[in-house]
């Protein structure tokens, strides 16, 4: 008998005794645990997954039975057969994979760089579409013709787990248990800093005082319109010590915008700072009609400690082409001596203002953009462009200074710089700069050699070799490969076999594209397919596997609508008998779990009946138990599990229309309402839902005449997610608070109704459940009662990658658990801001076997 020296133990070792065909096993445990019992075969393989559950006071002593029978329904074979009892799990990190601190991913932006001391490029990294953003650090200090230049060093937002209380509080964070839990501000991007939730492209700063300045978000497709900030960061994560992480106001909130917001907006905010660190100064620039009636053709000039934005320091509100006014304002820079330099886009020029903003020169750049300049004024480098949405045709110049005379020195003509920025610690100074290579290609960081009269693009310091965005996955333990679906529905086979060392180690799936697969017990490959709705079957290897009722590996179209060609429907999940369960769902409407046969034909319609809009996840155990996430609060009380009741605010909001108090005046909604739902289990038989319809459901139904069926007296009532409609459930055999991403149900047309994101539950064989909870940053185990076993994982930046990396403790950290699988005894969980699948073995106090005879 096997001990992990920690825990509950085995009081009496377990003992089988033949009964049938099968055979009785029991034992007996110390104290109150959970036990898992299996059947193994002369290899040591599991074939039948026997019994788990949580052991109260009064029944730790146990007999299990066992029929002889496999998971699949079939006599066991493979024997001798020995049964295993093991107690008290004990979740441990087995590896991490995907991970690379150099990569960078396939649908975001470099939306900012900036050079601190001692040659550390500030990387501000931003999904403006979806809302997911990031600041990573690398060092440029080593020559990058030696092949150090760009090494990763660490990530500060989010924020490391070491980073002290009082950093932290600045930006917001809640005490749960003695544990300290980063609010979520948005559920859409999993953003754990307020106002940073659609970044668009920048020129931040690094403050001679010695902490990072950049402007706030401008809004995401989902997210319209919101107060902007300049907002403060230190080098080392957190808010700067005797400073707030959000400044002063330099646009007011727009609202709601309609359609895509501006998701899809460009937008290009240039930073600059006096030598002193006293003063910044700003111009802004956008293409956004929510935007122009505020857009003013001017440089602003501020103090961190101002409350919002004053009028220009240079220029006017409108247009113009004297010396007192811009055209069009794009990059400033600073020199040592306080002079400004400002891209005057729209006139043809730079200009050079003295600190008080006396006008000292001007020279002729044809469509400037971006300005660098070295701190003794002697060297310019300026990246011109054209206006316009999509222009890609770039030029660098580089200029010597002289007395306010500019020489144009050399120059680069190319289609692909995007930033710049100039670290001037180096000697000589060294140029950067952030290129674009092409859709769905990530974007690089590359040295810019400028010798002389030569201007020329280095080698990228960043790669491909890392995952991007990872969201849905499926395992085959058998093959040790993973099968990721990164956003925009590419799919991913990451190589599990040296998950500590194999961070690059990953290739495209054969079949390309895809939003979402399930494995069965072969390994074969149920991939759902972008918005034609079919469910493609492969084998292993990539085949196309047809199902035997229909002569072809495609079932479907299926009716329902997707979120996109990288969001799909709402789960599927592949039984151990070969049955096919898929969690469908109507644009705006309720849905419904269906089930196929192994041959490809409706086996059971709607075996959970109208479930409620936005609900995803789907897991089915050997029993023929189904688990379905949802987002439906409690009728009566506090809308939030016991752990959060009362930390967070109990009611809905949209946009900035109430006045509310630091933190929750800069959420667009309430993402703890909206975003965090539940697990309910149905048995065999499925069951129901009632009401909780959208209004645009309920629109149809008037337009139909249809009269929704109501719930039989007795049924269960709720609440949806965001509280303003009831809600019954039928059938449920039970129901826990703790998982998402899982959108509402219920609002009105308009965001935040966005119902893309959204989370995936795994179960195991033993009907165990493990959820995801990005809320706590973890992953609640359950056993098949619905009673907990454990919280796996707590917070934790990329940076925190177990023991003997740069934040050990803890030693499983999550920054956005949203997706799980479970397979080979493991449960993998894709950590989309961590860009990074965290494998966690589950070991456990004691364990022993026994023959049965």
């Amino acid at each position: 008998m096997a001990s992990g020296g920690e825990g509950p133990e085995l009081a009496s070792a377990p003992k089988a005794e033949r009964a049938g065909q099968g055979a009785r096993v029991s034992f007996a445990v110390t104290q109150p645990t959970d036990v898992e019992v299996a059947i193994l075969d002369a290899k040591g393989s599991i074939v039948r997954h026997l019994f788990a559950r949580v052991l109260r006071a009064g029944a730790l002593r146990q007999e299990i039975a066992w029929d002889g029978l496999a998971d699949d329904g079939k006599p066991a074979s493979g024997g001798p057969f020995r049964a295993r009892v093991a107690v008290g799990t004990v979740p441990r990190l087995a590896g991490i994979a995907g991970w690379d601190g150099q990569s960078l991913g396939s649908r975001e932006t470099v939306a900012g760089m900036a050079f601190g001391p001692g040659g550390e490029l500030f990387l501000l990294l931003s999904s403006g579409w979806h809302g997911r953003s990031e600041v990573r650090v690398l060092d440029t200090s080593a020559s990058p013709s030696a092949g150090r230049g760009g090494k990763y060093l660490r990530t500060i937002m989010p924020y490391p787990a070491s980073l002290p209380k009082e950093r932290s509080a600045a930006i917001g964070h809640l005490e749960v248990e003695g544990e300290r839990l980063p609010i979520v501000f948005s559920g859409h991007g999993g953003n754990l800093h307020p106002l940073t939730s659609g970044i668009k492209k920048q020129r931040m700063v690094f403050s001679p005082k010695g902490h990072l300045v950049m402007a706030s978000a401008v809004g995401t497709m989902a997210e319209h319109g919101p107060p902007r900030h300049l907002l403060a960061l230190a080098p080392g994560g957190g808010a700067p010590e005797g400073m707030g992480f959000v400044g002063p106001l330099i646009l007011p909130a727009r609202a709601f915008i309609g359609g895509s917001g501006e998701g899809g907006s460009p937008f290009f905010d240039h930073l600059a700072t006096s030598p002193d660190g006293e003063w910044i100064y700003l111009t802004m620039s956008g293409d956004s009609w929510a935007f122009n009636k505020f857009r003013r053709h001017a440089v602003f000039r501020l103090r961190w400690t101002d409350e919002q934005l004053g009028d220009p320091f240079l220029g006017k509100p409108e247009p113009g082409d004297d010396d007192a006014h811009f055209n069009d304002p794009q990059g400033i820079a600073t020199d040592t001596q306080g002079n400004l330099y400002v891209a005057d886009r729209g006139n043809n020029r730079v200009m050079l203002f003295a600190p008080e903003g006396k006008v000292l020169s001007k020279f002729a750049v044809q469509d400037p953009e971006q300005l660098a300049v070295h701190p003794d004024g002697r060297t310019l480098f300026v990246v011109a462009r054209k206006p316009g949405k999509r222009v890609a045709e770039t030029t660098l110049l580089k200029f010597a200074l002289d007395g306010g005379a500019a020489k144009e020195t050399a120059r680069l003509e190319t289609k692909t710089i995007e930033l710049i920025a100039l670290d001037a610690s180096a000697s000589p100074p060294r140029l950067w700069a952030a290129v674009s290579r092409g859709y769905e290609q990530p974007w690089a960081i590359v040295p810019v050699a400028s010798d002389g009269g030569h201007l020329a693009l280095g080698q990228p310091v960043t790669n491909s070799s890392g995952l991007g965005h990872p969201m849905f996955l499926a395992v085959d333990a058998a093959r040790q490969r993973a099968y990721v679906t990164e956003m925009a529905g590419r799919q991913v086979l990451l190589d599990l076999r040296a998950p500590d060392a194999g961070n690059g180690r990953w290739k495209l799936a054969p079949y390309k594209r895809g939003i979402e697969c399930a494995l069965d017990r072969e390994g074969n490959v149920y991939m759902m397919n972008g918005y034609k709705l079919f469910l493609e079957r492969y084998d292993p290897e990539g085949k196309p596997l047809p199902f035997a009722a229909l002569g072809t590996h495609k079932l479907g179209p299926l009716e329902g609508a997707v979120k996109g060609p990288d969001l799909g429907l709402r789960g599927h999940a592949i039984a151990p008998n070969g049955d096919i369960y898929i969690l469908r769902m109507a644009f705006y409407s309720t849905g419904q779990v269906d089930v196929y046969s192994p041959d490809g034909k409706l086996k059971k319609e709607a075996l959970v009946a109208r479930v409620v809009h936005g609900s995803s996840g789907l897991g089915v155990d050997p029993a023929g138990n189904v688990y379905v996430g949802s987002n439906i609060k409690p009728a009566e009380g506090s809308p939030y599990p016991a752990w959060l009741a009362g930390k967070v605010p109990e009611t809905g909001w949209v946009w900035w229309r109430q006045k509310r108090d630091v933190p929750w005046c800069y959420p667009y909604y309430n993402a703890y309402l909206y975003h965090l739902g539940c697990v309910l289990k149905f048995p065999p038989t499925g069951g129901e839902f009632f009401g909780g319809y959208s209004s645009h459901e309920e629109d149809e139904h008037k337009k139909q005449g249809i009269t929704p069926p109501k719930p039989p007296e007795g049924t269960p009532r709720y609440k949806s997610g965001y509280l303003n409609a009831d809600v019954w459930v039928k059938g449920a055999l039970w129901r826990h608070a703790g998982y998402g991403p899982c959108p509402t149900s219920g609002l009105n047309w308009g965001d935040p109704s966005c119902t893309c994101f959204n989370a995936r539950l795994a179960v195991d064989g033993y009907g165990r459940v493990f959820a995801p909870n990005p809320f706590r940053f973890s992953v609640e185990m359950l056993d098949t009662d619905g009673v907990p076993i454990a919280r796996i994982g707590r917070y934790g930046n990329a940076d925190s990658a177990g023991p003997g990396s740069k934040v050990p403790e803890p030693e499983i950290a999550f920054a956005w658990p949203a997706f799980t699988a479970f397979a080979g005894g493991k449960l993998y969980v894709s950590d989309s801001v961590n860009r990074r699948i965290v494998v966690v073995r589950l070991d456990h106090a004691a364990t022993a076997e026994c023959p049965i005879p």
